[in-house]
């Protein structure tokens, strides 16, 4: 059974650019067949991607699914991750590996793959602040998670087991559009997080010692994440440009 590694990159050709430069890191450092990755784009991001898919077809080992979305809300558009069990067939895919487009990937991916997913959806450790984690905690809820159990949703590595939780995601942040609740500045990100605690599924340890966060150089770290504000793809872009180079 195979892994299966997706991203997202909806509204802007700037996106759609930063997915490319994730996409040829992984060509050149996890250019193998052991994975299906699947790529959610819209009108505005997937000529670039397919031109690429084109011209790079005989060199590339892995599958790709261009999934074209009709997307027209930049809330859905930035929560997408959580819809990936309506596109997938449940128990096709052995691990599955999200991937913000603002990653690089800097060596092979299989010590990430090997981590034991043990019923935890895995994430890279933050320190918790109520806008970014946990806007919708209670204030015990936040005193007993903020310093060792928040997380970025930017890479998050789960399995079949954890169907159940990216599913309550889903419905929590769905129906809390609907009744108006307040979406913060990290949109999704509070709203994962809310979950993962309650439900105690979360281990941010793990994937962590394999990312490292807004490089300034050339890092040994498996993943690099040039995580910023959300939208601000010039300053990401600049810097994912001159660390690929």
């Amino acid at each position: 059974m195979k892994n299966l590694i997706f991203m997202t990159t909806f509204f802007k050709k700037e996106y759609g650019d930063m997915s490319l430069l994730l996409l040829q890191s992984i060509k050149t450092y996890y250019n193998n067949n052991s994975f299906v990755l699947y790529i959610f784009v819209d009108k505005f991001t997937s000529d670039i991607i397919q031109t690429y898919i084109n011209n790079n077809n005989k060199d590339i080992k892995f599958e790709i699914k261009l999934i074209q979305c009709n997307i027209t809300s930049v809330v859905i558009a930035s929560a997408f991750r959580m819809l990936i069990f309506d596109y997938i067939e449940h128990n096709k895919y052995n691990k599955i590996l999200y991937l913000d487009t603002d990653i690089l990937i800097n060596e092979s991916l299989d010590l990430v793959f090997a981590i034991d997913i043990d019923n935890k959806v895995h994430a890279v450790k933050e320190s918790g602040h109520i806008p970014y984690h946990c806007l919708y905690h209670t204030k015990e809820e936040f005193e007993k998670f903020k310093t060792n159990d928040c997380f970025s949703t930017g890479i998050l590595l789960f399995d079949n087991t954890l169907k159940e939780y990216i599913e309550n995601v889903k419905n929590y942040f769905l129906n809390g559009i609907k009744t108006g609740i307040q979406i913060g500045c990290c949109i999704d990100q509070p709203f994962f997080n809310l979950i993962a605690h309650r439900m105690n599924c979360i281990n941010n340890t793990q994937i962590s010692k394999y990312t490292k966060c807004n490089a300034t150089e050339i890092t040994t770290q498996l993943l690099t994440h040039f995580a910023g504000n959300v939208g601000d793809h010039e300053s990401k872009l600049s810097k994912m440009n001159s660390f690929i180079i």
